[in-house]
């Protein structure tokens, strides 16, 4: 929150509009108190023209309010090149490409007693200072990630916070990252990497054009790869998919901005940015304490040849506007008349609108901007370590060619879905002894889908559909997450298996963490809806 004047050619103008005030107010009133009234009114016309509040004037605001009730968010044009999906923002400004960004399939993700996260983390310093360098210009990097700890406030969500409490994650979401280039800056390097064949002008520029921002892509997703994540540049149809995905989770209220909120009635969208005194730690409080749809964004901006200007951003959708009201205690300042302007920040097809007086710092290029982020959710929870110091959770929203196999008796088969069901995914179940509870879950998305997001089978089942295993490191495959549940012991040591042979205990394997061994166990309402399931 910062007060001060605008340019001096402003100040003129809006002095000599208080002069004309002044001169017609001393024409029109005849008393003794003329000179106080006028100069009153001055004052007050030049305040409202002259004086900002968060860089704008209280004309300013009023302008801002009424243009902004209903926005309509402006979608970027795609061009379609090499299976790549460029955005276009319709001026010789901008261009875009969209990378989405998964865990390796099956990650474990450990949160100790103190609520902080073992988990792989992805650090944006490299990719910022990768796209620093060589002859592209950087307009901005935005990371975004959307999702909920719950897909829906119903029983099933109940039962889930009974087990696990607050958490300070989302269970499931989307990342991606928008990679945009300054097209008015690249200038040279697209025209030094035009085709020239090409006997139509237009058919030259675009050429340079792509190869150039896939030139700058190609430079991210290597810098996000070596994170040890998963990362796809995205064609036409996976942009289009992952849009309405978003639009699905954050777009009911975008059309209708308010100053205290966006929406003309529930659900509604309500947007923060963070304080200066905001942490890591209040950032994971403010997640604890919300269970709907929440995106965190994260821009970018070059400022000087050696600094970059970093802004956060989140939007969350609510129900009822008290489950916000303590945003302050989480270092979070809400954003009055711009909640629908960061929700389409969030949308990737939509052209970014410009967002006004969003609090932010500078960071040099060799310093670390502290800026790291668990990409999409942490999953399901399972339970906890032996030694009691830890919980753990399993995401299961990553596909890839092999399955999570479940060896043990069917209530581990039954306990994974359960867990998994107020997650929202469409899960097909095959094994005939999970009918019951499948029928049970049916108002969750459990049931016969022609593209599952998620199949749980048995051993030796005809698979419905042919699981092709991620392309080019590929996060998310058109074959669905797969689990495979076997009550023997199987003669193979797969590479994803979770082991509960031994009563009350996992032992959870993955390539890429030790053997964890963990306590699990139905709380009493899990058991209940289990009880019911049978009757019914």
């Amino acid at each position: 929150m910062h007060f001060g004047a605008t340019t001096s050619a402003t100040k003129v103008l809006c002095w000599a509009a208080a002069v004309t005030a002044i001169q017609a107010a001393t024409r029109l009133i005849h008393s003794t108190n003329t000179t106080y009234v006028t100069l009153g009114a001055a004052a007050i016309i030049a305040a409202a023209l002259t004086i900002t509040y968060r860089d704008r004037t209280l004309i300013g605001w009023i302008r801002h309010r009424a243009s902004s009730t209903r926005r309509t968010p402006r979608l970027a044009q795609i061009i379609s090149h090499d299976n790549t999906a460029i955005l276009w923002d319709h001026t010789r400004t901008r261009a875009s490409i969209i990378i989405e960004i998964t865990p390796k399939p099956f990650t474990v993700h450990l949160l100790d007693q103190d609520n902080t996260w073992s988990s792989p983390t992805l650090d944006l310093d490299p990719i910022r200072r990768e796209l620093r360098q060589f002859d592209i210009t950087l307009h901005d990097l935005t990371l975004t990630t959307a999702g909920y700890t719950y897909a829906r406030q119903d029983r099933l969500a109940r039962i889930a916070f009974t087990t696990t409490g607050p958490v300070s994650a989302v269970a499931y979401g989307r990342t991606y990252l928008r990679v945009t280039i300054s097209m008015a800056d690249s200038m040279p390097s697209i025209a030094a990497r035009e085709i020239d064949s090409f006997s139509d002008p237009r058919e030259v520029f675009a050429s340079g054009l792509t190869r150039t921002i896939k030139i700058a892509a190609a430079r991210a997703h290597r810098a996000i790869t070596l994170q040890g994540f998963n990362a796809k540049r995205l064609s036409r149809q996976d942009v289009m998919a992952l849009h309405l995905d978003l639009v699905e989770l954050l777009s009911d209220s975008v059309g209708h901005e308010g100053f205290r909120h966006a929406g003309n009635g529930a659900p509604y969208l309500v947007g923060f940015s963070p304080t200066k005194d905001a942490t890591a730690k209040t950032h994971s409080d403010w997640l604890r304490g919300t269970t709907e749809v929440c995106a965190t964004i994260t821009r970018i901006t070059p400022a000087t040849e050696e600094a970059d200007h970093i802004e956060q951003l989140y939007c969350n959708k609510v129900a009822r506007l008290d489950t916000v009201a303590l945003a302050e205690v989480s270092q979070l300042r809400r954003e009055y008349g711009q909640h629908a302007a960061i929700a389409t920040t969030a949308l990737p097809l939509a052209v970014p609108p410009q967002l006004t007086a969003i609090p932010g710092r500078s960071v040099a290029i060799n310093e670390s901007a502290a800026t790291r982020f668990m990409p999409g959710g942490v999953g399901i929870y399972l339970g906890h370590t032996l030694s009691g110091g830890q919980r753990i959770w399993l995401d299961l929203a990553t596909a890839c060619a092999e399955p999570l196999w479940l060896i043990g008796n069917i209530d581990i088969v039954r306990l994974v879905l359960i867990r998994t069901a107020p997650l929202g995914l469409r899960i097909e179940v095959r094994p005939p002894e999970l009918a019951a509870i499948a029928s049970a879950l049916g108002n969750a998305g459990v049931g016969a889908h022609s593209t599952p997001d998620l199949t749980i089978t048995t051993v030796g089942a005809t698979p419905q559909r042919s699981a092709t295993p991620p392309q080019n490191g590929a996060g998310q495959s058109p074959a669905p997450v797969r689990i495979v549940w076997s009550p023997t012991p199987i003669r193979q040591q797969p590479s994803y298996l979770i082991d509960a042979l031994e009563p009350e205990t996992l032992h959870i394997h993955t390539p890429t963490t030790d053997v964890i061994k963990a306590h699990w166990e139905f709380n009493p309402a899990e058991s209940a809806l289990l009880a019911e399931s049978q009757h019914t």
